[in-house]
């Protein structure tokens, strides 16, 4: 990653935001822009810093701009003053309109993981600026350098409670579960349904690790013809069909859920952070 950060003298507290557990001001809160990913997987790594300005500074307001998908996931997170959900336009003209909607406030931090041109336009008091540069660095061990983290900071899910009913009424109520993610945004990244299909019966088996385990299988709704194999090769008493449902419900399930199998996808980065 190549780090662009713009300090300003005044403020020199904010030049090392974690020197210090907390930093305030009297008259207003901190006021926090944070641009992210518009895929699910990159903004779900990027969720520790957030978690982590959020830790360090419990009184800032956080303002969030990130792609469509990922929106849900910050739509609970505490100290959320305004959530910005932009699409790619063309001509660039998605960060004109980013740019408009920010530019009249004085930001005490901007982290803008995309490296645009924003985090120079605005006014702000400290600037932590950096894309996604050396593939051979885990992107969290880059976040960590770019907010100047002692450590990667850990992935957070912010679920509300209606999520984790809503998870409790689809899964069965006892039983282990094993969910699996069948699907992927292109092909090479997707295991092909046999093998999925084979793992289930092997995992299930009275020898397996989950012995006659549900399987809930999750993906987006615009997936389910990419998941339709692995659906049709479970057992339907086994089988669990969570296509489709809300990203934070289907967060929710995961955690609830005692192992997760799957190609790397959103819901890959969403089963680590569940935990």
């Amino acid at each position: 990653m190549r780090c662009r950060t713009g300090p300003v003298a005044e403020s020199p507290d904010l030049l090392h935001p974690y020197r210090n557990n907390r930093y305030t001001r009297d008259d207003v809160s901190l006021k926090i822009l944070f641009i992210t990913a518009t895929r699910i997987g990159d903004a779900v790594l990027s969720t520790g810093v957030v978690a982590d300005f959020a830790a360090r500074y419990p009184d800032a307001r956080f303002t969030i701009a990130c792609g469509v998908p990922p929106a849900p996931l910050f739509e609970t997170m505490p100290n959320l003053d305004r959530l910005i959900v932009t699409e790619k336009k063309r001509f660039h003209s998605h960060w004109i309109a980013l740019w408009s909607v920010v530019a009249l406030k004085r930001w005490d931090i901007i982290c803008d993981l995309r490296g645009s041109a924003i985090a120079r336009l605005l006014w702000a008091r400290r600037r932590m600026v950096g894309v996604h540069r050396d593939e051979t660095i885990h992107r969290v061990r880059e976040l960590a350098v770019l907010t100047g983290l002692p450590s990667p900071p850990e992935p957070t899910l912010w679920l509300a409670d209606t999520d984790r009913a809503a998870a409790k009424s689809l899964l069965p109520e006892t039983g282990p579960i094993l969910a699996i993610g069948p699907t992927a945004n292109w092909g090479g990244k997707q295991w092909p349904a046999d093998r999925f299909a084979k793992l289930v019966k092997q995992a299930t088996a009275p020898d397996g690790i989950l012995p006659g385990a549900a399987v809930a299988v999750l993906g987006a709704g615009s997936e389910r013809k990419m998941a339709q194999p692995v659906l049709e090769a479970l057992p339907t008493a086994q089988r669990v069909d969570l296509m489709g449902q809300p990203l934070r419900v289907a967060a929710a399930c995961i955690r609830l859920a005692n192992f997760y199998v799957g190609n790397d996808s959103g819901l890959m980065h969403i089963a680590a952070a569940a935990g």
